[in-house]
């Protein structure tokens, strides 16, 4: 298990190593084409290490939609995300550490301080090597070379090579011009010019920061060799492409081999770089060099584009969740909280109550007394307890938590802070993962349905005190809404329900209630409707009643058929859960 600190980094190295390999793949194919197109594929590669996917992630949902997150939503994004990202899921909440053993919380500790000793070790290579070029610079004489670019002769004895990236000098050493004959010097010179007009030190300059960041990874050293080799033989056939001789050019390589020494740096383009021998073979053969056709460039398209998609796809659909995991530390937070344990009950037993907020009698504040911190998370990310995955004491240990409202905070806000006040003094940490879990499908019974559909479209109304009820016990509503009432039916206590002007959603939601199980409205049935329900308690998971004449005191699997015309299907129904990651149990202090 990779620490949660450490999912993020090898995420992108997987990403990145999975890049290289298509890349690699897609320059198998192309290994007849210029050697120009498999170098640009290999510097992609390169490239992708400095560029994690998540960037993209977050680019793409800025255009994302505003709706609520659907623990159901498109699979496609769920397979990218479980691809892209198989050390851990995205993380939707504060991120914070996982709790560990002391030995596991060192690791971090202990790779970031090799990683750093690497780095320097890297980059102080580099920059020794970059002072004997400064020097051979400065003690270089101008020559009057009419090559558009600055030509300097040097008494080092490096082989010709462009140093410099926005102000490139070419530096060759000294006596050269009477080492090699006028068409062997005509063709090195075009092989350095053609390392200018490609940019091929930048290039090379992207590919040490590479190297220097992940030197750990022999990827990119590998990465680093395939640039190298491709970078030199698409220089040797553009100087063949211009109409130098193949023996004249392999000829004034080898002397320059023979008489100087290569140089010191990859961010200086010389003429001796990549493997030799390939090299001279391939300029003495000096093949045709095959052109790509629109059906390769059109898959090289498609492929680039698709790269550069799916995770902007992937930031689009998911958009609400990443926008919700980037703002955390900006919701809103209550003006004063307490959060303390709460004290022992006398006789072990004492009563939980959750109150205030917005819409009630006390809308400047909460409190709440003896409360699990499970059920301060579910009213908090309004989820149901089947979909939080904890440590036990989470739903056993008891707080008392009072917190003062700003004035005009919506019920949503209030949430918000709640998810807030989590992180800030449990230091709650959570990422959601997609699971399936066993539930119901609610469907239409063969019977045909019991449900009047409703002609008042006015808003829901809470009632400000209890409704009365009809000579059958049900609550009696004058405005749309959902009430239920507890009564004797019998000699057994049973649950009235009353809905007016509510839609089949309110009823999957009461029976994932009562069930502690997901429902999922499969009925296709739209709009509002009105309808009673009389009902038992619901035991946890129990199967729909076979007997149609059993009593009124039915539980819910054999009231919804019989009172609504309505079918509890036993399914696997796909749910969006919270994994806690992790919580303290202990406060931090007010």
């Amino acid at each position: 298990m990779i620490p949660v600190h450490l999912q993020p980094i090898a995420n992108h190295l997987w990403q990145s190593t999975l890049f290289a390999g298509l890349a690699g793949l897609i320059t198998l194919a192309l290994r007849q084409n210029a050697a120009r197109t498999r170098y640009w594929l290999w510097l992609a590669a390169s490239v992708k290490f400095l560029v994690p996917f998540s960037i993209l992630v977050m680019a793409g949902s800025q255009f994302g939609r505003q709706a609520a997150p659907d623990p159901t939503a498109p699979q496609f994004t769920f397979v990218i995300e479980q691809v892209s990202q198989p050390f851990g899921a995205p993380v939707r909440g504060t991120i914070f550490p996982a709790p560990q053993p002391k030995f596991v919380s060192l690791i971090p500790a202990v790779l970031g301080t090799v990683w750093a000793i690497g780095f320097v070790f890297v980059v102080s290579t580099w920059w020794r090597r970059s002072q004997s070029i400064g020097a051979a610079l400065r003690g270089a004489t101008p020559l009057g070379l009419p090559l558009g670019i600055p030509v300097m002769s040097s008494t080092a004895i490096l082989e010709p090579g462009v140093f410099g990236v926005w102000r490139p000098v070419l530096l060759l050493p000294e006596g050269i011009t009477s080492q090699l004959t006028a068409p062997e010097l005509e063709a090195i010179l075009a092989h350095e010019l053609c390392h200018v007009r490609r940019r091929d030190n930048l290039a090379a300059i992207a590919h040490m920061a590479v190297e220097s960041l992940f030197w750990f990874h022999p990827l990119v050293w590998w990465l680093g060799a395939r640039l190298m080799e491709e970078r030199e033989h698409a220089c040797d056939e553009e100087v063949l492409r211009s109409g130098s001789e193949p023996r004249v050019y392999a000829q004034g390589i080898l002397k320059i081999c023979e008489l100087y020494l290569a140089s010191p740096l990859p961010c200086a383009s010389g003429v001796t770089g990549s493997n030799l021998k390939k090299r001279i073979e391939a300029i003495m053969s000096n093949r045709v060099v095959v052109r790509l056709n629109f059906i390769r460039k059109f898959a090289l398209t498609v492929a680039g584009v698709a790269v550069l998609a799916a995770p902007i796809m992937v930031g689009i659909m998911n958009a609400p969740a990443i926008r919700a995991q980037s703002g955390q530390s900006e919701h809103p937070a209550f003006e004063v909280a307490s959060v303390k344990l709460a004290a022992p009950a006398p006789g072990g037993r004492a009563r939980s109550s959750m109150r205030g907020g917005p819409g009630t009698a006390d809308p400047d504040r909460i409190i709440f007394t003896n409360v699990t911190l499970t059920s301060v998370l579910l009213r908090a990310y309004g989820v149901k307890p089947y979909q939080v995955s904890g440590p036990g004491w989470m739903g056993s240990d008891r707080y008392d938590i009072t917190a003062k409202i700003p004035e005009g905070v919506t019920k949503q806000q209030v949430n918000l802070m709640l998810q807030r006040l989590l992180a800030d003094r449990f230091h709650l940490a959570l990422h959601h993962e997609t699971k399936e879990l066993q539930g119901y499908e609610l469907v239409q019974g063969k019977g045909g349905l019991k449900l009047k559909r409703s002609t008042d479209a006015g808003p829901d109304v809470e009632p400000t005190e209890a409704p009365k009820t009809d000579a059958n016990g049900f609550p009696q509503l004058a405005a749309p809404g959902l009430v239920i009432m507890e009564g004797v039916r019998g000699k057994a206590v049973v649950s009235f329900l009353t809905a007016k002007a509510q839609p089949l959603s309110a009823l999957t939601e009461l029976l994932s209630k009562e069930f502690r199980l997901p429902v999922a409205d499969k009925t296709g049935l739209t709009g509002k409707f009105d309808f009673t329900l009389e009902f038992a308690p619901e035991a946890p998971g129990a199967l729909p009643s076979e007997n149609p004449e059993e009593s009124a005191a039915q539980n819910l699997t054999g009231a919804v058929p019989r009172q609504l015309g309505l079918k509890l299907e036993p399914k696997k129904i796909p749910v969006d859960i919270l994994i806690i990651d992790r919580a303290d149990k202990v406060p931090t202090e007010n």
